[in-house]
């Protein structure tokens, strides 16, 4: 479907901004309230890779070529995957003025009948399916829609913090001769 971009995201869904919406009206992409977080992470996964990548590789000369690549490419990645994770819909559920099925219950707060697997994020002001929690530093609500593309940004950190210290270690021992 064709997309169609908002106006400098001024459309919203609780707290959450609609960046765009298909041609049928629905949202595509999302971004959440906490947006100085965003920035703050996109941060400290470039100062710290660049700081590790320029002293060790430029400076020092003490990392071997292939060991920079791998480590300026896991820190793409990690990048693409946190852009990707802030801006996924995490499946959010519309408010129902009337009860749907017999094991709906009504939500006060969303003031809203609300199936069996939707909760309320209070950080968003939404309902959404199978609620895990609100993360700040991907200042977006972890839930159905893009709980996997939450654990691969975890993994990517996780691989890209290793990485940093296995660079770190390399270009030590290389520049006292251990």
């Amino acid at each position: 479907p064709d997309i169609v971009l908002s106006q400098c995201c001024c459309d919203r869904v609780g707290r959450m901004h609609v960046c765009c919406r298909a041609g049928d009206g629905k949202p595509r992409c999302w971004f959440g309230p906490m947006w100085p977080c965003l920035v703050l992470s996109i941060g400290l996964v470039i100062a710290p890779t660049m700081a590790v990548l320029v002293y060790f590789s430029a400076i020092r000369h003490s990392v071997p070529i292939g060991l920079v690549a791998a480590m300026a490419v896991l820190a793409a990645i990690v990048l693409l995957v946190l852009l990707l994770l802030a801006t996924s819909d995490p499946v959010i559920v519309p408010r129902h003025s009337k009860k749907c099925g017999p094991d709906w219950r009504w939500h006060n707060t969303a003031e809203s009948w609300v199936a069996p697997q939707t909760h309320w994020c209070p950080t968003t002001c939404v309902l959404v399916e199978e609620l895990d929690h609100f993360c700040p530093l991907t200042n977006t609500v972890v839930a159905k829609g893009n709980f996997t593309l939450y654990m691969t940004f975890l993994v990517c950190a996780g691989g890209l913090f290793t990485m940093g210290l296995v660079t770190i270690a390399v270009g030590l021992v290389n520049i006292f001769d251990l």
